[in-house]
């Protein structure tokens, strides 16, 4: 039983959480370039291959999930001055999973088949490395 569970723990936590933490980081004011915007073009090419997600990414991808649900808790209660340190940690936990999943991207997206999806998911991913500029504040 703990196999099985522990083969569909990627596929269960990209589908349950994963999709919303980079879009409700891109809703807070966000721009559509920067980490936030890498990470929602990651996990859109992981999503097609869970199984191959590592465990770097998917902790990387968690610690951004706490985070936000840190800020989430904060703006809640109002005008707590440890907000802004919640977005700066926000920040540097999406430069981690942009950092930690590459690798896991760049894999799946070399091993795609003729998925359009996932085609046009990697060509995003594609674009948004090849002008570093696009993603930065």
């Amino acid at each position: 039983m703990t196999t099985i569970l522990a083969g569909r723990l990627p596929a269960l936590f990209l589908s349950c959480g994963l999709v919303s933490v980079a879009a409700s980081a891109m809703a807070q004011d966000a721009p559509a370039h920067g980490p936030a915007a890498q990470v929602q073009r990651q996990v859109a090419v992981l999503q097609s291959n869970p199984n191959g997600v590592s465990r770097d990414c998917l902790d990387a991808l968690a610690e951004v999930h706490k985070t936000q649900d840190t800020i989430s808790a904060e703006e809640d209660r109002s005008k707590d001055p440890d907000l802004d340190v919640a977005r700066d940690v926000l920040e540097t936990d999406l430069e981690t999973a942009v950092q930690s999943c590459r690798a896991d991207t760049t894999s799946i997206c070399d091993k795609a088949g003729a998925d359009p999806k996932l085609a046009k998911a990697c060509a995003a991913l594609d674009q948004s490395e090849a002008d570093p500029k696009a993603d930065q504040d």
